[in-house]
């Protein structure tokens, strides 16, 4: 077993030599990716075969290419939706297997300058056989994908409002307005809805650009990408900003560590997710859980999910302050 920080290289040699069927695993796929696979696909003499996750929000904040998975099934690779599919996993024939962190998008390869911190793993071929099996068994659960699916998830992500980006690292971040709440409020009522808690002092600052929260290590977390979190001092106490997620939960303790400077606190609270802000009103504001209708102790786990009244009344205290 070893393992690479970036896999783009090593998967696509592979890909080019394939030796048998190819079988990838990715619920994000972005449309340069799905073109380079395309051009390999198309002259291979061997089956491939895509498992994903057709999921609507993922395509309206594009990390999910529609396009993309349209140019694989026209080279003949047969793609299946797998509703809860989280692994990254990319096999081909007998003997290569890599699996890890990393999507099947640019920034998850390292094919962008833009790359993220990802890990994955060369399988020993013994190794490979029990992985295929595994995902073999998902894909039997899932539905095929065939172009009138896509032309729906397509029209389901054109209802969707998109993620609102994060200002540029290092520059000053523009300060809400009545229309970036009445559009908060909007998108709320289709999202998931979460107050998170922390401790310490709240710090409107680190939220004002694309930042990071972690999670207990009990179990991995539950957000997903486009969740809307109302972010909870427990010390002061109160809420005091509003983030949207834009990555699924990751297990990184070093990233934590790296951090907060304490290896306990990596060790304590392993799982990140990265976010982006929403609402950070200029003047800090803080709305007490009992102003929202629950208790302070509901956030004892680390985090609550949210009724839309709930979540709603809390962006309209802190809007108060615009």
């Amino acid at each position: 077993m070893t393992v690479h920080s970036s896999a783009a290289d090593l998967l696509f040699t592979a890909l080019r030599d394939a030796g048998g069927d190819v079988l990838l695993a990715s619920p994000y796929l972005t449309r340069d990716i799905a073109r380079r696979l395309a051009a390999i696909a198309e002259t291979s003499a061997h089956d491939w075969l895509l498992v994903t996750r057709l999921d609507a929000p993922a395509v309206a904040n594009g990390y999910l290419s529609v396009e993309g998975l349209g140019v694989l099934l026209g080279v003949g690779v047969r793609i299946v939706d797998c509703a809860r599919l989280h692994a990254k996993a990319y096999l081909v024939g007998d003997g290569f297997g890599l699996v890890g962190s990393a999507n099947l998008t640019g920034s998850g390869l390292g094919t962008t300058t833009a790359t993220n911190l990802e890990l994955s793993v060369r399988l020993d071929p013994a190794e490979v056989p029990g992985v295929r099996n595994k995902l073999l068994a998902w894909a039997g659960g899932g539905k095929n994908v065939d172009s009138v699916r896509l032309e729906a998830l397509a029209a389901e992500a054109a209802a969707l409002p998109k993620a609102k980006p994060a200002p540029p690292t290092g520059t000053a971040a523009v300060a809400p307005t009545t229309a970036d709440v009445e559009q908060l409020l909007a998108d709320a009522r289709d999202r998931r809805l979460w107050a998170k808690g922390h401790y310490g002092d709240p710090h409107p600052d680190e939220w004002r650009a694309e930042s990071w929260f972690s999670s207990s290590k009990k179990a991995r977390p539950t957000f997903a990408v486009s969740d809307l979190v109302l972010v909870y001092s427990v010390d002061a106490p109160g809420v005091y900003a509003v983030v949207e997620i834009i990555d699924e939960a990751v297990h990184d303790p070093e990233f934590v560590t790296a951090q907060t400077g304490s290896e306990e606190e990596g060790e304590r609270w392993p799982y990140v997710n990265r976010t982006t802000p929403r609402l950070v009103p200029d003047d800090l504001a803080l709305v007490t859980a009992e102003q929202l209708g629950f208790s302070g102790r509901g956030l004892q786990n680390g985090h609550k999910k949210l009724s839309l009244s709930e979540f709603a009344a809390a962006v309209r205290a802190l809007a108060d302050g615009l």
